[in-house]
């Protein structure tokens, strides 16, 4: 049931994404193409072509969370949401599938921009992956031996998924808060300001927790490493980096982990919320 539903929200607004990449795709190039030649048609042309990109890709962070905030609140909290609370699923199948759907098109989303700059940057800046320094290549080449680099990358694009679904279920909780009995009245300034208190208290303790126990983390690696560091042949350039590549994997992982953890905790007291409210205290007469 999950996969349905997660289809039937990816069918509900996929036209406007694809639009949009379509429109942000198609700028870009006519921007490519025209922004050097020497026709003072054409360079207009590629001018607002590129306009036309950026304004693209800024429309596509307002929809995002514009259907983020609407398709949560008019499937499930107006008319449509008498319907989806009688199919015969559970509450947690309606939250994840429009929670994933909306992950989708953040990534996505984020594909097609990163895409678009990457091209841009090749083909008018300086950007020549050729002339990429030697001594780079040897560093990157050196770290992707190391089994902790593999480590940093799952745990960052671990983290990047937990932090998107996050934002989404913090969105979801501030409007079902909204929705509570004693708030309904006023209900659009009750989620606001349950927004607004939620962000500040949970950026406050995963500051303070985090960085306390980075803290820590770097005092006992300080100490677990100043004598390698201190050791270091600084004859040995190729030694040197594998050291220093050890001891970056060893720190990211840690600093990755921590974090990780934390944001894993904020996403669980956000769903939580937004659970128990839909399940329990929701009323849509």
């Amino acid at each position: 049931m999950l996969r349905k539903l997660v289809k039937y929200e990816l069918k509900s607004i996929y036209k406007f994404f694809f639009v949009l990449y379509a429109i942000i795709i198609a700028a870009s190039i006519t921007f490519i193409s025209t922004i050097k030649t020497s026709s003072d048609a054409l360079e207009v042309l590629g001018f607002s072509s590129g306009l036309l990109c950026m304004f693209g890709m800024i429309a596509l962070s307002v929809g995002l969370l514009v259907f983020t905030i609407t398709r949560f609140n008019r499937s499930l909290l107006g008319d449509e949401g008498y319907l989806m609370f009688t199919i015969p699923t559970s509450t947690h199948n309606i939250i994840w599938s429009k929670a994933i759907a909306i992950l989708i098109f953040n990534l996505l989303s984020v594909f097609v921009v990163v895409l678009v700059m990457i091209l841009i940057a090749y083909f008018i800046g300086d950007l020549n992956f050729r002339n990429v320094d030697q001594g780079f290549i040897e560093v990157v080449n050196m770290a992707f031996k190391k089994p902790g680099t593999y480590l940093v990358i799952v745990l960052a694009i671990v983290h990047i998924l937990v932090s998107i679904i996050s934002s989404t279920m913090l969105i979801y909780a501030s409007i079902s808060f909204g929705q509570m009995p004693a708030f309904k009245k006023h209900k659009n300034i009750s989620a606001i300001g349950f927004f607004v208190v939620f962000s500040i208290v949970s950026e406050y303790i995963m500051t303070k927790l985090g960085y306390a126990g980075l803290d820590a983390m770097f005092s006992s690696f300080n100490a677990r490493y100043y004598n390698l560091l201190q050791s270091v042949d600084q004859t040995n350039i190729s030694q040197t980096m594998n050291d220093v590549i050890e001891i970056a994997t060893q720190y990211s992982s840690h600093f990755l982990l921590s974090f990780l953890g934390l944001s894993l905790i904020v996403l669980a007291v956000e769903y939580i919320i937004t659970y128990y409210i839909l399940d329990k205290k929701l009323n849509l007469d």
